[in-house]
């Protein structure tokens, strides 16, 4: 199973406006809103792709409680489980039933026919199941702002702060995810952290849900980033900025960007996915026989943890880049979900990684670290050594894929899936080490 946590949601607002003209009153021509949050949309595009998710996520206040009204509209469609959910009271269950564990609670829960509580319905059969659980907040969900011009498409974005996090909230968060993470299960770790949130909020999550034979994959900024990325996760996905703001210098040239990454690979990471907008992408991997770094700088990149990196050009989008990224780590998580390795490739129903699969149990003997025991986050892994190359680069395309369709897209609107066939086949990649 996936779990992805958003410790600083908000309320995606998209506003369109004929063109920008400052000092002067703007009338919008057309108005969207959306939960959203980097951990949100990565459980939603794992949803359109058929993987189950849990969403973990604090709200609070008015705005709070509109984001599960509009979690009860945006996420799910129009099924028939959104409108029994309508029926019985967004108002009462924003107010919260509270669980045993204290502020916790689900919002916008329906029944499905067997019993099994999720999220308002689910769309199509093949669409996974996403629940959003949400964590009481006295602090006001926050609302991030995108203008677009409809004459040439460019958009300013201002996102808000968000309000404080007290520590006893964030150990409510912290209490929830023990509940429902499992050994095997993935911890996707998302977004900016809320003010009242120590920076070394991502490493010790990382830490302890390693520990616990949990997956970690790490999508922040700033020092976040920097000390999560320490802690040595199994995929960190940074953009370009990102990765320039964790070097501490500017990357213009190919090499200066995959030692870059590299060195995120030296501490411990598997594998980092870079992202720049509609530019080119890199996947860069680290372990496995077969796995070695050639060509120029090949002995330095070696020394950094680089083992074998891909170049990828996204298929051109028109439309919003905000949330490609998201979309793009969903599609690299679901891809690896699906490509399935043993040691010497053959398809077992073992996870890439080597462990159970987050929608499938193992049923395959493979090299794995045994459920519950503990991992040294920066130690070497029993599954450094079970990299597919044609499973690494499936995923990669999906990525680039989901990117582009996400991109694709207007703001606060989900893609369609049915955008992903032709994505893929014009999605391209090369293999350069």
């Amino acid at each position: 199973m996936f779990v992805t946590l958003t410790l600083n949601p908000c309320i995606d607002l998209n506003l369109e406006v004929e063109d920008f003209r400052f000092d002067e009153p703007l009338r919008a021509l057309r108005e969207r809103k959306r939960p959203g949050g980097k951990g949100i949309n990565v459980s939603v595009v794992l949803g359109i792709l058929g993987m189950d998710s849990v969403a973990v996520a604090p709200l609070g206040g008015s705005a709070g409680e509109e984001f599960l009204q509009l979690a009860g509209k945006n996420l799910t469609g129009r099924e028939p489980g959104v409108r029994q959910a309508e029926s019985i009271g967004l108002k009462r269950l924003a107010e919260g039933s509270r669980a045993k564990t204290g502020g916790t609670r689900l919002a916008a829960e329906s029944r499905a026919k067997t019993g099994r509580t999720r999220l308002a319905a689910q769309s199509q059969a093949k669409t996974g199941k996403m629940r959003l659980v949400s964590v009481s907040a006295a602090a006001p969900t926050r609302t991030n702002i995108v203008i677009t011009s409809q004459r040439d498409g460019r958009h300013l974005k201002v996102n808000q702060r968000g309000g404080p996090l007290a520590p006893a909230e964030l150990d409510a968060v912290f209490g929830r995810l023990r509940a429902l993470m499992r050994p095997g299960d993935w911890l996707v770790l998302a977004g900016s952290l809320p003010p009242g949130a120590p920076d070394e909020t991502y490493a010790r999550l990382i830490r302890e849900f390693q520990a616990r034979g949990c997956f970690t994959a790490l999508d922040a900024d700033g020092e976040a980033f920097r000390l999560g990325v320490q802690a040595g996760p199994d995929i960190v996905k940074p953009n370009l900025r990102e990765l320039e703001g964790f070097a501490r210098r500017p990357l213009r040239t190919r090499a200066a960007l995959l030692i870059a990454a590299g060195e995120i690979l030296g501490m411990g990471t598997r594998l980092c996915l870079i992202t720049d907008g509609p530019r080119a992408a890199w996947l860069v991997a680290r372990g496995g026989a077969g796995l070695s770094a050639t060509g120029p700088s090949s002995a330095r990149l070696s020394s950094a943890g680089l083992f074998a990196a891909w170049k990828g050009i996204p298929p051109r989008a028109h439309g919003s880049p905000t949330g490609a990224g998201d979309a793009a780590l969903a599609g690299l998580l679901a891809g690896l979900a699906a490509g399935r390795v043993s040691r010497r490739g053959e398809s077992t129903s073992a996870s890439l990684f080597s462990a159970s699969s987050p929608s499938t149990p193992s049923t395959a003997s493979t090299p794995s670290t045994k459920p519950g025991r503990p991992r040294a986050a920066n130690g070497p892994r029993a599954a450094d050594k079970v990299w597919n190359t044609r499973a690494l680069e499936k995923a990669f395309r999906l990525a680039l894929a989901c990117g582009s369709a996400s991109a694709s897209t207007p703001d606060t609107e989900y893609f369609d899936p049915g955008l992903l066939k032709d994505m893929l086949k014009r999605a391209e990649i090369e293999r350069i080490s």
